[in-house]
């Protein structure tokens, strides 16, 4: 059976971080669109249900047992649905791709192709090791084996997760994210790429992005992602992703998704 590369959007993490977990709580249904994720990951819905929309009308549906796959740099659309009553709860796993390349060793041999999926079974069961290497006092070898035991259950399955190389707006993003508070300007960017800032705004040009919305939308992603993952006040958030003041955060944000930022938390 030929393997079934996976290869969209996944975390706001840096290439060069360890193994993450998260968990992900979200109160009222919501629509994200064209979120973009660094690292490859595996989302694991818990309650609640989820949509995934990529191009080309790929779309995939799941709910509480279902594991989501993407891996990293690209866009998808996403809704997470809270069921009546119940917030949507799902776990998040993120590799970096030294970590993959110990699962999947032929990785950089892996034709890149734009698509996601999702599982069950077997690879759902395997969250239970990730539980486990998160909460007990294990030696490290045990600890890191269990948080790769997800991959090389996939991999008996049949799938490989294999990232496509950053593009310049991806580098800018890693560039943004490395310190969201500070006042970037397009001369930092291109110092940073060895370009000129003619050049920058060219190939950010070729992206369907500028410098301000790309800066713009880093940071209210990342805002996303620790109302959903974190106890931070919205001021706290605020001013950690570089906003001014909560207020105008609170704006930004529901412009950018549809929602308040204290809607991500508290069903209406």
């Amino acid at each position: 059976m030929a393997p079934l590369v996976v290869q969209a959007p996944c975390s706001a993490e840096l290439s060069s971080a360890p193994i993450s977990v998260v968990q992900i709580r979200q109160s009222t249904t919501g629509v994200f669109s064209d979120l973009f994720f660094r690292l490859s990951c595996l989302v694991f819905v818990h309650q609640g249900s989820k949509r995934v929309s990529l191009p080309d009308d790929v779309h995939l549906e799941g709910a509480s047992g279902d594991v989501f796959l993407f891996s990293g740099h690209g866009l998808a659309t996403v809704m997470n649905r809270a069921w009546s009553g119940e917030d949507y709860l799902a776990t998040l796993v993120a590799y970096p791709v030294a970590d993959l390349r110990t699962v999947f060793p032929d990785l950089g041999s892996t034709p890149p192709v734009q698509v996601a999926t999702k599982a069950r079974s077997r690879v759902f069961a395997s969250l239970d090791g990730v539980t486990a290497a998160m909460q007990a006092d294990l030696p490290e070898d045990v600890r890191r084996h269990r948080l790769l035991e997800p991959l090389h259950w996939l991999k008996a399955e049949g799938y490989v997760l294999a990232p496509a190389p950053p593009g310049p707006a991806e580098r800018i993003r890693a560039l943004f994210e490395s310190d969201l508070s500070h006042p970037w300007r397009s001369e930092d960017a291109a110092r940073h790429l060895s370009v000129s800032p003619a050049t920058l705004r060219r190939m950010l040009s070729r992206s369907g992005q500028s410098f301000s919305k790309l800066l713009t939308t880093t940071r209210l992603e990342h805002g996303l992602a620790q109302l959903q993952t974190s106890d931070r006040s919205v001021s706290e958030i605020a001013m950690s992703c570089g906003f001014a003041n909560p207020s105008h955060f609170s704006d930004a944000f529901k412009s950018r998704f549809g929602l308040s930022p204290r809607q991500i938390r508290s069903a209406a």
